[in-house]
């Protein structure tokens, strides 16, 4: 009997140790993408300046949309995460 609690602790323990993993993946992901999105942002910006001698609109510009874009990425990944949570939540309340 005592074996098979220790192997139930076990797994339990291996599984909040992968769900923890997972959540360190995906917001080293998002971190990524949001660094990403103004550097690409950017550069394209830079590109355009160049290309059509319009200094320095083209990089203001690209910048400006890439922080955009990575607001939006921060913004669906904290909604997904809230959701994610309160599904959470819902589902480790105790029965009153």
């Amino acid at each position: 009997m005592k074996d098979s609690e220790e192997e139930e602790q076990k797994r339990k323990e291996k599984e909040e140790m992968r769900e923890t993993y997972k959540t360190y993946i995906r917001t080293s992901a998002v971190g990524l993408e949001v660094g990403l999105s103004v550097v690409v942002g950017a550069l394209l910006g830079y590109f355009a300046d160049r290309h059509f001698n319009i200094r320095p609109y083209g990089l203001i510009t690209g910048f400006v949309i890439g922080v955009l874009a990575a607001s939006k990425r921060l913004y669906k990944f904290a909604k997904d995460y809230m959701k994610e949570e309160k599904k959470d939540d819902r589902n480790n309340k105790p029965d009153a």
